[in-house]
């Protein structure tokens, strides 16, 4: 992505990737180096942007990031000043998200509660065979990595906002 961006002259765009990029390596270098449990973990942020809930996944396994994945969700009248929304987003994409996967973490790290939390928590550890625990960290290793989701939640967003503006002036 960086490449593409550069070669489009788009070096402040490219930069801000390269930047992610090495906050990531970074934090993961710590985390590994810190946690020696080395638990893994999926970690999920997103934002909201014209009509859509853009989503990021880092999938952290035995300390390191292993995969990074993107979605975009329909989010027509969810605004970020709702909260009841937003927690309902993200209630169902983790629900459709978990329905499909079988690689299921211990931890799963989110920005906010939503409701029937503990429900989810409670079928994926039934369904895992051991506790599977969903948290909302406040601070520390944790916290950088669901920061850093966000940040990355926000490029994708970004780079799909100029795909629709560049589709848009296309069909002008």
């Amino acid at each position: 992505q960086m490449m593409d961006l550069a070669a489009n002259k788009e070096f402040e765009k490219a930069a801000r990737l390269r930047d992610t990029l090495q906050s990531i390596e970074s934090i993961l270098e710590k985390q590994s180096i810190s946690d020696p449990n080395q638990e893994d973990k999926d970690v999920f942020n997103y934002t909201l942007e014209s009509g859509k809930a853009f989503f990021n996944l880092f999938q952290v396994r035995g300390g390191k990031l292993i995969n990074q994945e993107n979605f975009a969700v329909q989010a027509t009248s969810v605004t970020e000043e709702d909260e009841d929304a937003k927690a309902e987003v993200l209630r169902a994409f983790l629900e459709q998200y978990y329905e499909k996967t079988t690689n299921i973490p211990k931890e799963i790290l989110i920005p906010h509660e939503f409701p029937d939390q503990n429900e989810l928590q409670d079928y994926l550890s039934e369904e895992k065979g051991r506790k599977i625990k969903i948290l909302i960290p406040q601070k520390g290793q944790k916290n950088r990595l669901l920061e850093l989701s966000l940040k990355n939640a926000k490029v994708f967003a970004e780079r799909n906002r100029a795909s629709w503006k560049e589709e848009g002036d296309d069909k002008k």
